[in-house]
């Protein structure tokens, strides 16, 4: 297995993991949810990191037609979660609060950019960076982080839907929420 896959999906894991330092509100915490919701990243980050250096195997190799649209699949994945989270990031006037921060309240909805079509951006682009790693590095643990991932951030992306909802922007959060996707820009006539 060539490391250049594994290494590149590192990459966007780090690009995320920068995100606490680089983006978001300084006075936000890591608090013990946060580290539980980033716990998939981590663990599937320090297999790719392993896995560069040949020190554990993959659960399987892609046979050579399937291994270039598996490389393909990384390399788009892994691009989208980048952009979209550069693009999430520049829709924000001012830095947010890190997720599950309870005492956080928005002065204003973000909606345009990225925000425009999915109401949590950077969720998706976690979300496509797990599925680059089961793809680049096919490992028990890569596989496992995936839904686990998904999992958390879902329950996250509820939370936080429940909570606008019942703030004094909660009419406003419930049009845009039937207009957008959680995860996935919403097509016509979709519910998501």
């Amino acid at each position: 297995m060539t490391p250049t896959l594994p290494t590149l999906v590192l990459a966007n894991f780090l690009f995320m993991g920068a995100l606490p330092t680089l983006f978001f509100r300084r006075a936000s915490r890591c608090n013990l949810m946060w580290w539980v919701t980033a716990a998939p990243f981590l663990v599937a980050g320090r297999v790719l990191a392993v896995a560069r250096h040949a020190e554990v195997a993959a659960w399987v190799e892609w046979a050579p037609p399937l291994a270039t649209a598996v490389a393909i699949a990384v390399v788009l994945c892994s691009g989208a979660s980048m952009a979209l989270i550069v693009a999430a990031c520049r829709a924000h006037r001012q830095p947010p609060a890190l997720w599950h921060q309870e005492d956080d309240q928005p002065p204003a909805l973000v909606t345009a950019g990225a925000y425009a079509r999915i109401r949590h951006p950077l969720y998706t682009a976690y979300l496509l960076a797990l599925i680059a790693a089961a793809l680049a590095f096919p490992h028990p643990i890569t596989a496992a982080a995936m839904p686990t991932g998904w999992w958390l951030l879902a329950r996250t992306a509820r939370r936080e839907e429940q909570r606008l909802c019942a703030s004094p922007l909660g009419g406003e959060y419930a049009a845009y929420m039937h207009r957008t996707g959680r995860f996935w820009p919403r097509w016509k006539g979709t519910v998501a």
